[in-house]
């Protein structure tokens, strides 16, 4: 593709192409390896979901309406921020403020009774 755009077009466009090109590569690795690094922790009083190399969602337990198991597969909205790599997401957690988080987790109903043990234990 650079020799293409280089004679059919412009050099400057492509070495500007190229560049992207590249630091898009260097993105995609950083994410892939990120991934693999960042698991979704729980800790006393909220669970950090670390997915890739973005800022963690950290969600505080007391804010949590419910949790439960999920099976369907979930469109794209506004307000459904959705973690998972492959398939559909088998948590699915409803916020006091409406929106919905959706995770992948390996083992779900584990996942799902550990929350519901610091939710008892922190928020009542």
């Amino acid at each position: 593709m650079h020799m293409l755009l280089h004679f059919l077009w412009s050099p400057l466009a492509a070495n500007i192409t190229t560049g992207l090109t590249l630091l898009g590569l260097v993105f995609f690795i950083a994410e892939y390896k990120a991934i693999a690094i960042r698991p979704i922790s729980i800790v006393p009083d909220s669970i950090i979901v670390r997915y890739g190399m973005w800022n963690p969602l950290i969600i505080i337990l007391s804010d949590i309406d419910y949790i439960q198991y999920n099976s369907k597969f979930i469109h794209r909205s506004s307000n459904i921020s959705r973690f998972n790599l492959a398939g559909n997401p088998n948590i699915e957690i409803k916020l006091n403020s409406g929106k919905f988080v959706y995770l992948g987790v390996d083992a779900p109903n584990e996942f799902i009774l550990a929350i519901e043990k610091y939710r008892k234990n922190c928020c009542n």
